[in-house]
């Protein structure tokens, strides 16, 4: 009679086993997934939204920061799940060209604690929009750097089997370098309408190098597009103290043209670029003006943000109050009358005068991130064919500097225009139209040739990394560092 029984028993252990082998692939699928790009800047997760990496109080610049100075780095993002979620963090210290370095253990380039919890978040305070507002600064009490180099900033969802939510690089500079660089019109006499050539030396101020060649190397990045970086660089020659990198037609980058931008920080006025908004029950809708494209135009130079965005709501107080900062004037009346004891008590002022309207500051960027709303956006380019062999894309910061399929646009035939709708968190964005070939697929392979136009003129953002490796050194030195622009404004 047990002998019925054996073909069900076989059964299920079949199907335990076979449950057991598909969890065990897909698992493994899903870390090859995430590891040959985890160290790029990058979101792996739908509910995350709107990461702003930055020096404190400089929302468009690069996460950049000296070595041994006080400078903070803050993380800003969103997760428009409900739930409250332990998500902890931890930094790696990176070669040159952004492999891990095994060479290092944590210890060594870092003090206090391997990984932390992130635990500064506030709900948003949106009329429409719900979301949990995540801040993490850096370097705090529990996690420091202590070597320059290339860092990558690894955030984890700690519920859900540490799975991978987001990456941000950042750079630790410990310069003992001075770059003099220039931007000039590229050499090549096929390029010198549309890209821009970059040239520079370096002066080691009175220090050596016994084996540059071998030891030195320089990264250029245009804008914040790493995708694009020019690595790897050697110098060309070499005389005195001083290291040059003037090479032609090997430091050459598509000039593009100023940055499309729209401007949402009012949904109760229209601003720049805005044709109309609508509120519903369930939030707002916003038309972004129709375009066009750029390729066949002039250029025209108007200031923009070189693809950065910023969060900012202008309906809510606390932007007003960012205007109207106290001011005491401890200097100009009287300073020969005083003594040095009164003198110090007018320094004491001014010291406290700059916290109150520091601490005033954070509070309303504070406000800011979590009154602000999440408006669908749309956004129409007119073409009377759509561009032929490839795909139309926003791109910018927005984008996270890549090519993504959130952002692709889809061509109306009847309406002859490309069109997308973004969920996008009140602010003022910078954005461009870029184009991907079908042979680019699945690549970050893409050009604005073709629907903005390439000119010269432009006035773009340079970034020159300059790194060192002496015989024998573990690690990447981050030696110098150097942001300039096309033109000075």
């Amino acid at each position: 009679m047990y002998l019925r029984y054996i073909p069900l028993v076989f059964l299920f252990l079949s199907a335990n086993l076979l449950i057991g082998q598909t969890k065990k692939v897909e698992k493994n699928k899903k870390s090859k997934a995430v590891s040959p790009i985890e160290l790029a800047n990058k979101i792996y997760l739908d509910n995350i939204r709107t990461v702003k990496f930055h020096p404190e109080g400089l929302p468009t610049a690069e996460p950049i920061v000296n070595l041994n100075s006080s400078t903070k780095l803050v993380l800003r993002f969103d997760d428009v799940d409900l739930d409250v979620k332990n998500y902890t963090y931890t930094i790696k210290h990176c070669n040159k060209d952004w492999t891990e370095n095994d060479e290092l253990n944590s210890f060594d380039y870092m003090t206090g604690f391997d990984e932390d919890l992130l635990r500064d978040y506030s709900f948003s305070r949106s009329r429409y929009s719900d979301y949990v507002h995540y801040t993490l600064v850096l370097p705090n009490d529990r996690i420091q750097w202590k070597l320059s180099g290339n860092y990558v900033l690894k955030v984890y969802d700690d519920d859900d089997e540490k799975e991978l939510c987001l990456t941000r690089r950042f750079m630790v500079v410990d310069n003992k370098v001075f770059i003099k660089p220039e931007v000039r019109v590229a050499f090549n006499n096929g390029q010198r309408r549309t890209h821009q050539e970059v040239d520079f030396d370096i002066d080691f101020q009175g220090g050596s190098i016994q084996n540059p060649q071998a030891q030195v190397t320089a990264t250029i990045v245009q804008n914040a597009i790493w995708n694009k970086a020019i690595v790897g660089v050697k110098p060309l020659f070499i005389k005195n103290d001083q290291l040059g990198f003037n090479y032609q037609n090997k430091i050459a980058f598509e000039a593009a043209k100023e940055y499309r931008f729209v401007d949402i920080r009012s949904l109760d006025n229209r601003l720049n670029f805005v044709e109309t908004i609508e509120e519903s029950d369930q939030g707002f809708d916003l038309l972004v003006k129709k375009e066009e494209p750029r390729a066949h135009k002039n250029y025209f130079n108007s200031p923009d943000a070189d693809g950065k965005f910023v969060i900012q709501n202008f309906d809510h107080i606390s932007f007003r109050r960012l205007a109207n900062q106290i001011f005491v004037d401890t200097i100009t009346a009287g300073r020969d009358d005083l003594s040095e004891e009164q003198l110090q008590e007018r320094r004491n002022l001014t010291q406290l005068v700059d916290e109150i309207n520091l601490d005033d500051q954070r509070r309303a960027e504070v406000e800011q991130n979590l009154s602000a709303e999440y408006v669908l956006t749309y956004f129409t380019l007119e073409a009377e064919q759509p561009v032929y062999g490839g795909e139309v894309y926003l791109f910018g910061e927005l984008t996270d500097w890549r090519i993504n399929d959130t952002y692709r646009m889809d061509y109306n035939s009847e309406e002859l225009r490309y069109e997308a709708e973004i969920l996008l968190k009140q602010g003022y964005y910078n954005y461009m139209y870029a184009f991907q070939k079908n042979s680019d697929k699945k690549t970050q392979n893409f050009t604005f040739e073709e629907v903005e136009g390439n000119w010269f003129e432009t006035d773009n953002t340079y970034h020159v990394f300059i790194y060192y490796r002496p015989f024998g050194q573990r690690y990447d030195q981050l030696i110098g560092y150097k942001g300039f622009n096309r033109f000075s404004r």
